[in-house]
């Protein structure tokens, strides 16, 4: 599979060496892949934006929601591909407050914005466990949401190829409640001491 992950910040620099460990072709998408800001050694090659977009057959959304519109411009024609949605839409220097309607997702939002099909996912977890999640020996929960039944498939077997516990979240409009249970993990992360290294997990009470 050819994934594109747009932007080498935190998330996009966690998840890009992983899904390359995993088998997958993988390259990052910048501004200006020759700019020394966007150098790096962790093997994953810089290509533009919009080489990045055209190439791959999903694209990793890996920045923040106010980078939105210019990134899907610098893309170009994405129709039909698949497009991850892992922003979500907080203020992180406002005590978390939210960015877009109560009643809104980011991923319902994008999806207005372009004609590839967009699925939520990787947005439930800090990067340290986007990193690291093939290494864990309790696999981390990732929940996933799209209306499109084969785009949700393929996101979800990528998931359990860098190591997440993917589960069927429903469609897309449950993107909402995903970008909650990132908000409520946000906090703990930042305001109660939970570890960065810690994700969700489903545990069976028969076990």
């Amino acid at each position: 599979m050819k994934i594109a992950v747009i932007g080498t910040g935190r998330v996009g620099g966690a998840i890009a060496p992983n899904i390359a460990a995993a088998g997958h072709e993988v390259v990052y998408g910048v501004r200006n892949p020759d700019d020394p800001k966007y150098a790096g050694s962790d093997g994953v090659a810089r290509r533009s934006t919009a080489d990045a977009a055209a190439w791959a057959d999903v694209i990793i959304l890996a920045i923040g929601w106010d980078a939105v519109d210019g990134a899907l411009t610098a893309m170009g024609p994405i129709t039909g591909k698949i497009l991850i949605d892992p922003i979500n839409p907080y203020d992180f220097m406002n005590n978390l407050a939210p960015l877009i309607a109560s009643d809104q997702s980011a991923a319902r939002l994008l999806q207005a914005k372009t004609d590839a099909i967009v699925v939520k996912a990787l947005n439930q977890v800090g990067s340290a466990v986007m990193a690291n999640a093939r290494a864990q020996s309790i696999k981390p929960l990732q929940f996933v949401a799209a209306d499109d039944p084969a785009a949700k498939a393929t996101v979800m077997q990528l998931l359990r190829d860098i190591g997440f516990d993917a589960r069927d979240a429903g469609p897309l409009d449950w993107s909402r409640e995903l970008e909650g249970m990132a908000r409520l993990w946000i906090a703990q992360a930042f305001g109660h001491g939970l570890a960065p290294t810690s994700g969700w997990a489903l545990v069976d009470s028969n076990d």
